[in-house]
């Protein structure tokens, strides 16, 4: 019986230290309290979007700016890419008026420019949706995507006001879509050297 009684109550012993309630006492350490909520850092209204507008939505560059008047430019900014067929006959008429404003000139500098038929061709499934188009398989840099680098409204220009299917001749050679970026109008490359790495923008230049 003593034995028997020394095993119970070894046992007692043990079950009641593992629970924390040995003659000492509860001795485990009580938990932390809760830290207080974080307000959430991102705050985003909740406004419809008709209490918005838009103004410039710009998929491709200048399109909006220079093939579109004054006066249609709002109505634009405000449609989505899918009524972009809509403009087409005011971006054809824009686009025949900077032929006539500008090919002396043009030819003045030794670009062939195209008729005003054949540059809608090039440029029109270019700037109808005007959304930026990017096609994976090939070489990035506009019109394939967009660069940082890239003189993106030299680039829609040539497409838009010279001859690059006959292939017409600018300078030395057949007309590109570089061929406007080549003249030496513009500066060659940007101010600042772009980042390696995000956010690849340049640094800003320090206040004056």
């Amino acid at each position: 019986m003593n034995i028997k009684f020394l095993i119970s109550g070894s046992l007692a012993a043990f079950v009641l230290a593992a629970c924390g309630g040995g003659g000492g006492g509860n001795t485990a350490t009580p938990a932390p309290p809760a830290p207080p909520p974080v307000a959430d850092p991102f705050v985003f209204q909740t406004f419809p979007k008709t209490a918005y507008g838009r103004f410039d939505r710009m998929g491709q560059p200048v399109v909006a700016t220079v093939l579109l008047l004054t006066k249609d430019k709002d109505p634009f900014n405000g449609s989505d890419p899918n009524q972009d067929g809509d403009y087409a006959a005011l971006m054809t008429q824009r686009l025949e008026q900077l032929h006539v404003g500008l090919d002396e000139a043009i030819i003045a500098k030794g670009l062939a420019v195209c008729p005003t038929d054949v540059c809608l061709r090039q440029v029109i499934g270019k700037i109808i949706p005007d959304t930026l188009q990017f096609d994976l398989s090939q070489p990035d840099g506009f019109p394939n995507g967009r660069r940082f680098e890239d003189p993106t409204v030299d680039r829609i220009l040539s497409m838009a006001l010279l001859d690059l299917t006959t292939p017409g001749i600018c300078g030395s050679g057949p007309c590109t879509v570089l061929s406007f970026e080549q003249l030496p109008n513009n500066p060659t490359r940007n101010e600042s050297p772009f980042l390696a790495q995000f956010p690849y923008i340049a640094a800003a230049h320090p206040p004056p």
